[in-house]
């Protein structure tokens, strides 16, 4: 995503889900959102694609999953992929799989006031859509995963010294290179050589993923592959050829370890914050004037905001801050907010 690039994408949400369309230099596309829902439509998904359309912002808004496979449907029809922000949804399911199966990419917060707390931060999810899983399992052991790291960024200084004028790296990562490498790679145990080596069109699937994946850890560290970088012959340094803008966006080791113990619980809260949700749609759904948001049985609800429609809706808020009921109008819609009104494409969306 560049500049004069288009990003579909809902006003629904926090600005931090559509600053980073325009930070990129790209127009966010604002497209209308399901009444009963507060997600994204698909709707109306289908009617703002245009031929510079690079993605499609699916928002779990107050941990309710999108409708993915239409949303899927799309992507496939237009090959669009579909970047998820689940920021609200740490937890939820559709058709009985965790949501970050149906995108390309699936943010998850862990922020101070979400389901699962490390201060700050949050994770970013990946699926391995092509590949066969035992490579997968394979690779994520260390022992694997380092030495392939180290192979590849050899290959991409040998480039990138090679080819002064060169500025991105090659389409396919040097697969069928590195593949031929690994089968005589004596940093690798024989056994390992030979699983990845077992089959060329396994192997460049995963490589093709895989590296997906790397370059996302690239990017959350200024661009710079650590396992990655060559080293130098006593000058001090490790060189890496840097191809992709970063910063600094990993998290430390104490929001991990506050992260990793917290896992246990997590089912807990869950079951915790249902049980809340549903003595909610139990208790209001006779009252007149508040209708609680639609719920489909083929997904789960993460329930990290409980959702209504009321009628005189300030005076709603104010009456149950009286109770000490804490509720709130949450975001503002994105599309009217300053930064956000000279990407309207048409007065009638407002």
């Amino acid at each position: 995503v560049g500049k004069g690039d288009e990003v579909i994408t809902t006003a629904l949400t926090c600005t931090a889900t559509n600053l980073p369309i325009i930070g990129r230099q790209a127009t966010p596309v604002f497209a209308d959102v399901q009444y009963n829902t507060g997600n994204i439509d698909p709707r109306d998904i289908e009617k703002k694609i245009s031929k510079k359309t690079k993605a499609i912002m699916a928002v779990h808004w107050g941990g309710y999953p999108c409708d993915m496979d239409e949303i899927n449907k799309i992507s496939k029809k237009h090959n669009i992929p579909i970047i998820a922000d689940g920021a609200h949804a740490l937890g939820a399911t559709y058709k009985g799989k965790p949501i970050s199966d149906f995108a390309d990419f699936t943010m998850f917060s862990l922020q101070a006031i979400k389901h699962l707390n490390t201060l700050d931060g949050g994770l970013l999810a990946i699926p391995f859509k092509n590949s066969e899983k035992g490579l997968v399992k394979l690779c994520q052991d260390q022992s694997v995963r380092k030495p392939l790291r180290t192979i590849f960024g050899e290959k991409i200084s040998k480039y990138f010294d090679e080819n002064l004028e060169a500025t991105t790296l090659p389409e396919g990562f040097f697969k069928k290179e590195i593949y031929n490498q690994i089968k005589k790679e004596v940093r690798l145990d024989s056994s390992v050589r030979d699983r990845l080596t077992n089959d060329f069109k396994y192997f460049e699937n995963f490589w093709e993923d895989w590296q997906k994946a790397e370059s996302l850890k690239r990017i959350r560290w200024f661009g710079i592959g650590r396992d990655e970088r060559a080293p130098s012959k006593g000058l001090g340094y490790f060189a890496y050829p840097t191809t992709e803008p970063g910063g600094k966006f990993h998290a430390h080791n104490i929001s991990a370890a506050m992260g990793i113990s917290s896992l246990k619980n997590l089912d807990k809260w869950q079951k915790r914050r249902n049980e809340i949700a549903e003595t909610y749609n139990n208790k209001l759904k006779e009252v007149e004037g508040v209708t609680p948001f639609y719920q489909k049985d083929d997904r789960t609800h993460a329930n990290w905001l409980y959702n209504l429609h009321v009628e005189r809706r300030e005076d709603f808020v104010e009456t149950m801050y009286q109770r000490g009921v804490e509720c709130s109008i949450v975001h503002e819609r994105n599309d009217i907010l300053p930064i956000f009104r000279g990407h309207i494409l048409n007065e009638e969306d407002l």
